[in-house]
């Protein structure tokens, strides 16, 4: 079927009724230069009015509306079926690891007699301490904290309206045992086989003037459990900003805490970490 053909079939779809065919001239035919009918349509369907309609096929566009509307369609799409621009995406991960602890104990030995002596279990580095009598005892206690930053910064380039994917992860090792037959024997040997832990997203950037859709879908991936199964997960959302605009896609946030006792010795470690995603498009 030729381009034209199907162009009178559109017009066909478009004007169901002889009382809307004997209205011809409300049909307008328009012939895209960089953008297919299927990827503009979207954008032109909420402009139109009660009873229009709008249908295409490869590079041609068939519309049904009133002279003011098609003019305002026309304006849009001349902002909108230019050329593919080459983007540049940049994805920035910042961490933040903050510990904090706190430890206290007493260290020494006291002379029970000539042939005695009790030593006290040793507190590492006590930053301040009291001697008491002549057993040469020491309390000390100790105080630490500290912060921790690091950022990673992933560039790459994608076309207009093409996908992009963004991954991190690791390749986790997994054993597995191999039987083999030899004669009258079997032999049990092992192999190795690697297996991406990945998390990352998927990034597919629309340009609208100075603006931006980017359609995200984060995949985010966990490594084989012991049952062998591989997990993963898949989200999709859609966010708008302008070229230039750092968009923060979230973050993630943990804690942990370790406490640990022992004989006249005590101690207590706290972190927290969180790690930030952020995007921008130019």
């Amino acid at each position: 079927m030729t381009a034209r053909a199907g162009l009178w079939l559109l017009a066909a779809a478009l004007l169901p009724s002889p009382a809307l065919t004997a209205r011809a001239e409300g049909v307008h035919t328009i012939e895209l230069r960089h953008r297919p009918a299927a990827e503009v349509l979207p954008l032109v369907r909420p402009l139109l009015g009660p009873g229009d309609g709008a249908s295409g096929t490869g590079f041609l566009l068939l519309l049904r509306t009133d002279p003011q509307r098609f003019k305002e369609i026309e304006r849009v799409l001349a902002t909108v079926d230019v050329a593919a621009r080459n983007l540049t995406i940049t994805v920035r991960r910042d961490s933040t690891r903050g510990t904090a602890g706190a430890e206290h104990g007493m260290r020494g030995r006291i002379h029970v007699d000539d042939r005695a002596t009790v030593r006290l279990p040793v507190h590492d580095r006590p930053s301040t301490g009291v001697r008491v009598g002549d057993g040469h005892v020491t309390y000390g206690a100790q105080a630490r904290a500290g912060t921790e930053d690091s950022a990673f910064v992933q560039t790459l380039r994608v076309q207009d309206g093409q996908k992009a994917y963004i991954r991190v992860g690791q390749s986790v090792p997994h054993v597995h045992r191999v039987l083999a037959l030899g004669g009258r024997s079997v032999v049990v040997g092992r192999s190795v086989v690697f297996e991406d832990a990945t998390s990352g997203f998927e990034v597919s950037p629309r340009l609208r003037g100075e603006t931006v859709h980017l359609e995200i879908t984060p995949r985010l991936t966990t490594s084989r459990t012991p049952d062998g199964v591989v997990t993963f997960q898949e989200l999709r959302t859609t966010v708008t900003a302008r070229l230039g605009e750092w968009i923060d896609l979230g973050e993630i946030l943990g804690a942990a805490s370790d406490v640990h006792r022992e004989i006249l010795t005590a101690g207590r470690t706290q972190s927290q970490e969180r790690h930030a995603v952020l995007l921008r498009v130019d």
